[in-house]
């Protein structure tokens, strides 16, 4: 399963693209396939439900959370964009 961050709410000011602490752009897992479609739109966040970090995966699935927001920013949840009711929906 391939992932991307698209947006990180919580990056430090003036870090590179890509880092833990601007994770914009950064992929996962570390057999990143680069040829995979990124067709679900998740966002992860923090116990106080506020979001740390967008992007897309090629399924749905809490492969993000656990291979990066958990144990990078210690978020605690991942909700999917309903492409339907445009609602985010919790995994």
């Amino acid at each position: 399963m391939s992932w991307k961050i698209t947006k990180d709410f919580i990056a430090s000011t003036g870090e590179p693209e890509g880092t833990n602490q601007n994770a914009v752009n950064l992929t996962g897992p570390r057999n990143f396939d680069p040829s995979a479609v990124l067709k679900h739109k998740f966002r992860m966040y923090d116990d106080d439900g506020e979001p740390y970090y967008e992007g897309f995966c090629c399924s749905v699935s809490d492969e993000p959370l656990s291979n990066f927001g958990m144990p990078n920013a210690g978020c605690t949840r991942i909700k999917f964009l309903n492409g339907e009711t445009k609602e985010w929906e919790l995994l």
